[in-house]
């Protein structure tokens, strides 16, 4: 985290130089920021447990990453995607943070809002099921490689 917060404030400092960027960061971002990274450990756990099994796992973390990318809300914010697209996008890890932090930071939409609408509710429990099958899935594999004895191996 810690990493790419770095690289986050880098990005922002050399966009900055060549674009003016002016965001006031608000206290209603944090909830949906803490939610965004509870998500992320979850797809996290998938993938590290998915490598205790293949070990050469690049391929597929490299093409789940890139449909994050294009689904996940952050190049094109869900209401401008064609609508099979924006379903997609909405059981992604990333995409419900992304849409709840774009709608406070950007345009200015309470919390309260978005929780009368369902917006945050569904982001609450994106984050949770995320969570959950990921530690699920880490542990599921985790027992396979013991039982193979492939645990310590690259």
């Amino acid at each position: 985290m810690v990493e790419a917060a770095l690289t986050a404030a880098l990005l922002y400092l050399l966009i900055n130089l060549v674009v003016s960027v002016t965001m006031s960061l608000q206290w209603a971002a944090v909830l949906p920021l803490v939610l965004l990274v509870v998500g992320s450990v979850g797809y996290s756990l998938i993938l590290g447990g998915l490598t205790l099994l293949f070990k050469r796992l690049e391929i597929l973390k490299d093409l789940f990453q890139t449909a994050v990318l294009i689904f996940g809300g952050v190049l094109v914010s869900l209401e401008r995607m064609p609508g099979w697209m924006a379903t997609i996008a909405r059981f992604l890890p990333l995409t419900p943070g992304v849409d709840v932090l774009r709608k406070t930071l950007l345009e200015g939409v309470s919390l309260g809002t978005l929780a009368a609408d369902g917006t945050l509710l569904w982001m609450v429990g994106n984050a949770a099921a995320y969570l959950v099958l990921g530690i699920m899935i880490f542990r599921w594999c985790e027992r396979i490689a013991k039982r193979r004895g492939t645990l310590g191996q690259y």
